[in-house]
Order: structure tokens, then sequence, then C-alpha cells
């Protein structure tokens, strides 16, 4: 790249370093210094360039699978490990009678399915799964008060598998409880991030809940890839109107240059933070110039850096995809301000 195009660009985008300053971190025109100085060959390109170019398939590869999604999760605490992430322990005799009852509660004999379900119970106590199953043939036989009971249970045994909650969200909107309801739903959002259908389940509950689910998706029009030792390609659309630009620049000096340290040359929350405020730089300098009008993704985006959201953003839009269990591990304190994030931004209260 040459001095003349880092000019350019610069020009182009008036970029502040407000949200950089804030955030202690690199902003876009200390990024394209970096790739100037650099001997590393960056390579702007069309998306046009690529014929089989579509924008999932670009963000599946800017934020890869990392892990499978455990079924039955369970967290314990190490003294120097911190959070380990592993498979809850079952119980082959328990788990036996609620195979056994399954196909009685698939035919609505919630009756029948019941008395299996309570010999699993009776097998162990601690078996969170069974709780699960007992409540719901209470929740579909309509008595969503008894289903609370044993969904509480559940998540006391085992607070890390998000239907405990969610199941438990849908026995107190059964039963007309709306607040408990609601901070249930978040509670379950919290432990699984953007899941589909429990998004569905509070929209369907909007009403009831005077709640709105929020779109907070994010879908980058750029893709960054490693094309040689000392070579990285960006690729951009031409009809953007330069928006991504900051994001895959951002990116493309973490591939490159490894965001100043030597093993980070694949994703990680700071350099997805540091795009995240590339962008949203770019952005405020470019309408505070009036070279571009309002993009309302773009004006959300600034919000959340605004108000100091954008860590939280991450874990819950980007972090998840590449974990399905990310937040599992979280320090509860964390965790705690990502189900704040979930009420401020995702599932938004209706002001009465």
């Amino acid at each position: 790249m040459k001095h003349v195009a880092l000019l350019v660009i610069l020009a182009l985008f008036n970029t502040t370093v407000g949200f950089a300053q804030e955030n202690n971190i690199r902003s876009f025109g200390e990024l394209l210094e970096i790739m100037e100085a650099s001997e590393v060959m960056y390579n702007v390109t069309l998306f046009s360039e690529l014929p089989d170019y579509d924008p999932l398939t670009s963000a599946d590869e800017l934020f890869p699978t990392l892990a499978d999604h455990v079924e039955y999760p369970w967290v314990e605490e190490g003294d120097d490990t911190g959070y380990s992430l592993m498979t809850y322990p079952m119980d082959s005799l328990a788990l036996q009678f609620l195979f056994e009852g399954e196909p009685f509660y698939q035919e609505d004999d919630f009756e029948k399915a019941r008395s299996y379900y309570e010999k699993a119970l009776k097998a162990n106590d601690q078996f969170y799964v069974s709780y699960l199953h007992l409540g719901d043939t209470y929740l579909f036989s309509g008595d969503p008060e008894t289903a609370i009971t044993y969904y509480q249970r559940a998540a006391v045994l085992n607070p890390y598998d998000y239907r405990c909650f969610y199941y438990l969200a849908n026995a107190m909107v059964r039963a007309g409880r709306k607040d408990e309801a609601l901070a249930s739903y978040i509670s379950a959002l919290s432990l699984k991030p953007r899941h589909e259908n429990l998004l569905s389940t509070i929209s369907n509950n909007q009403d009831f809940l005077d709640v709105v689910v929020m779109d907070v998706s994010f879908t980058p029009e750029a893709l960054v890839r490693k094309t040689g030792d000392q070579e990285v390609s960006l690729y951009l659309s031409e009809s953007d109107n330069g928006i991504w630009m900051p994001y895959a620049f951002a990116k493309a000096v973490w591939l490159g240059e490894g965001g100043g340290r030597s093993d980070a040359r694949t994703w990680s929350s700071q350099s997805e933070l540091e795009a995240m405020v590339a962008v949203v730089d770019g952005y405020a300098g470019r309408l505070e110039s009036g070279d571009i009008a309002p993009v309302p993704w773009l004006d959300r985006l600034s919000v959340l850096a605004t108000n100091g959201w954008l860590s939280q953003y991450i874990i819950y839009e980007i972090g998840s995809r590449m974990n399905p269990d990310v937040t599992l591990t979280l320090n509860p304190d964390i965790r705690d301000s990502l189900r704040e994030f979930i009420r401020e931004h995702v599932v938004v209260s209706i002001e009465t």
C-alpha cells in the first residue's frame, strides 16, 4: 500500500478517534499507518471478483465454529484453570425410565408418562433432566403452577442448561406471571444467545410480556483472507459506500500483523472490538462531514459503543456463533452484565 492510498482513505473517512480512545484500542488511522509500514502486502479486492460470494458464507468464514454444543452442559470451577465445560453426569437407570415413558408423552398420555418419569426421579433425585420431563407433563396437562416447581428444581440442580429457564418461563407465561417469565427468558438467552426457537417464543409472547424483540444481527459485507505468507486480501462490496472498509482493514491488520502478539492471527474478542470500533469511528466521521446518510444498524452499533455495551454485544452476537456455549464459562459478573445487555438491547421493555 502506498502513502498516496493511505492519504486518500484517511481523507475519505475523516475518522474520529473517540471510541478508540475510550476503549484504549488503536484508531482506524493508526491501523492504516501499521498497514502502510508493514512488510505484509495488503490487497483490496471487490466481491464481484468472488463469483461464489454470499454474505452469510462470509460471516461463517469470519466467525468459524470453534466448538460443538454440549447437549447437557455442566460447569466446574478449577483452582487455577477457571471454569471448565463438560457433560452433566448422566444416570443410566434414570435415563432408561425417561426413555420408556417418552412414547406415552408423545401420545399426550401425560399421566402414564409421568409414572415413568417419577421412577426416574426415585432412581436419582439429583438428576435434573427428570424434573424437566415431569414439569412438561404438568405444563401440557394444564397445571403450570406445578410445572413451575419442577422446572425451578431443575434450574437449581443445573443452572447451566438454558432449557431449565426456557421451560420455566413458558410455564410462568401460562400461569400469568409476567415479570418472572421475562426474567427467566432473559436468563435462558444469557445461556444460549441468539437461540432461534427461544427468540421466536419470546416474540410470540411480546404482548403479554410488554416487550419488543430487537434484531441485533451482525452480517459484515467484508471478508479477509491470508493469501500468502506475507499477503492478506481484503474483499469489499462496491455498493456499500465504503461502510465496511474500516472493519475489513482492522481485521486485516490482526490477520497480517498478529495484533501485536505472535499468537493473535486468529479471531479474538479484542480483534472484533477493534474492528467494530473502527466501523463506528469511520461512520461518525463521515456522518459528521455529510458524506453519507444515517444507516440504522450503524446508529444502533454507535449507541452500543457510546453506552459501553460493545463487549457484551460481541459475546452475544459473535462469540455465540463460534461457540454456542460460550457464555457458560464466563465469570458470573460478566454473565450478569450480559443479562443486562439482553434486557436493554435485545428483549426491550415497552415504556407504558
